[in-house]
């Protein structure tokens, strides 16, 4: 553990995932002295796990965890949730550059005599963390065995002024986030790779000292910006440009030497090619990450040889990522990468992508994670994996052409919601792909033509609810699969035949493709 470094981060922008200001009500019908004492200020018992039945939520279990009390419901849940802490007061905790995850106020009633008001904050785990928009493939503690643990950097991004006098208003001591007392979770970004520490609220001690030192106060870091113009041919290397208007004229031509990785941080891009003058942007392997900044435009440009971002500290799946920002793409055309798992992946944005296309893409073509956008007149043609993959994403998919796809054309997961209209999809090996909580609305005006399969709808993560597909053309092919469980709405929807464990026949096995991670 000694070779961990310490990275901390500066963010210039907050988005708050903050509950409606309404109270939750609780009615558990508990009839505990350890309880009500436990809630009216008389101390944490030392051992408590109490079952109840609320008359809204069904059944749950109240339990101390480390100097905390959990409230965790069987079946029910608050916006996906079923797992929390009991709090005092109003917590609010900086969980990335960009999220701050916000307690539920709720009206806490053991019974017909006992009332009082309390806050619930989310347990983070992987499931937790995932629908809350932050997807990561590993939380651990410092005392759990991880066999990278050396290897990574530890983005310490939340010990912020705010977050520290939070932790010290519900009574909880930042000063125990160290590795003897194991305070902190560690979660694995899987978009940059870096690791980002939490505090783990059951591990922390209570508040019996001053707390350490004034903490970096992430929301007063400024740099005023300047302008960089781009009128000639221009040669990239490895290279960080932070707080720049960048404008690219028509018919710049942007070399990626030798696989050069670009970062924009907090920047402003406009890239104003134009049909006779477009930008031509490529490298052997190289690539480019848009972090943050102002809305960004990008008119006729051309990407080609492009391969997946990957330096010392961060390492992405993609060859061009816009992160946490607005951008419009428009007129422009994607082929050739040589590396990484997509070709262009927005995180967290809302996009416009229009008149564009997607040509010879090596695995994904577009991959949308948690974003909200538009796809108009585009075309997604020679596909090594997926054309459109999204996880809790908002898209709409109009007059789009989708060709030759060796996995799903059209992916919706993890509570993504999708409206296609005017879109064509031939020679795919599934075209319409819609699970894990999603709900997908096809229209009457597309067309699947020489698919191997046209519609999959089924259940991979078991904690999602039942994804939808809503569609009045006909259903009752033999190249569709439903697993029992999830909802048909519209022709031929009572005459379908369910089958069971849809995903044991997907991933290569019957159907489509192995995903090979880069």
């Amino acid at each position: 553990m000694s070779n961990i470094s310490i990275i901390f981060a500066t963010c210039l922008l907050v988005i708050s995932c903050k509950p409606e200001s309404e109270s939750i009500k609780l009615n558990l019908d508990i009839k505990s002295s350890k309880v009500s004492n436990m809630l009216f200020g008389q101390g944490l018992p030392a051992h408590l796990e109490v079952d109840f039945t609320d008359r809204y939520f069904g059944k749950g279990t109240l339990k101390r965890v480390g100097n905390l009390i959990s409230i965790s419901f069987d079946t029910s849940y608050i916006d996906g949730l079923s797992s929390f802490y009991i709090l005092d007061k109003e917590f609010d905790l900086s969980l990335n550059d960009y999220t701050t995850i916000s307690s539920y106020q709720i009206d806490f009633r053991l019974n017909d005599y006992v009332f009082t008001k309390r806050h619930l904050f989310p347990v983070l785990n992987n499931e937790v963390l995932e629908v809350l928009g932050n997807r990561t493939d590993i939380t651990f503690s410092y005392d759990e065995t991880y066999a990278d643990i050396e290897s990574m950097s530890i983005v310490a991004n939340i010990l912020s002024s705010s977050s520290v006098s939070n932790l010290s208003k519900v009574g909880l001591d930042v000063t125990s986030m160290h590795r003897s007392n194991r305070g902190v979770r560690l979660v694995k970004n899987p978009l940059t790779g870096l690791v980002t520490t939490i505090p783990d609220l059951g591990r922390l001690s209570l508040v019996t000292k001053q707390l350490w030192g004034e903490a970096i106060d992430l929301k007063t870091y400024h740099v005023g910006r300047d302008t960089l113009s781009i009128r000639n041919n221009f040669v990239f290397r490895d290279t960080l440009i932070s707080n720049k208007v960048i404008i690219v004229e028509p018919s710049c031509q942007l070399k990626l030497d030798s696989g050069a990785n670009v970062h924009f941080a907090n920047c402003s891009l406009l890239f104003m090619g134009t049909r006779t003058e477009p930008i031509e942007i490529f490298g052997n392997g190289g690539s480019l990450y848009v972090e943050g900044g102002a809305e960004h435009s990008m008119n006729w440009v051309n990407f080609r040889n492009i391969g997946n971002f990957k330096t010392a500290d961060i390492s992405l799946p993609s060859g061009v990522t816009f992160y946490f920002t607005d951008v419009n793409i428009s007129n422009c055309t994607f082929s050739n990468n040589i590396s990484g798992d997509d070709y262009l992946n927005i995180y967290k944005s809302h996009f416009n992508i229009e008149s564009s296309s997607f040509n010879n893409i090596l695995s994904d073509a577009f991959d949308s994670d948690f974003s909200i956008g538009i796809i108009k007149n585009t075309s997604f043609e020679l596909i090594g994996n997926d054309a459109i993959d999204a996880s809790g994403s908002d898209i709409v998919c109009d007059s789009v052409l989708i060709s030759d796809v060796s996995d799903k054309a059209l992916s919706a997961g993890e509570n993504s919601h999708f409206v296609v209209k005017n879109t064509l999809v031939k020679n795919a090996e599934m075209a319409i792909v819609v699970k894990d909580g999603s709900i997908l609305e096809f229209s009457t005006d597309n067309s699947l033509k020489k698919n191997t399969l046209d519609f999959v709808v089924f259940q991979k993560k078991s904690f999602y609810s039942s994804p939808i597909l809503r569609t009045d053309v006909s259903l009752d092919g033999s190249n569709n699969l439903f697993e029992t469980g999830v909802k048909i709405k519209g022709k031929n929807s009572d005459s379908i035949v369910y089958k069971s464990d849809v995903k044991s026949m997907l991933y290569g096995k019957v159907f489509g493709k192995r995903t090979i991670k880069s």
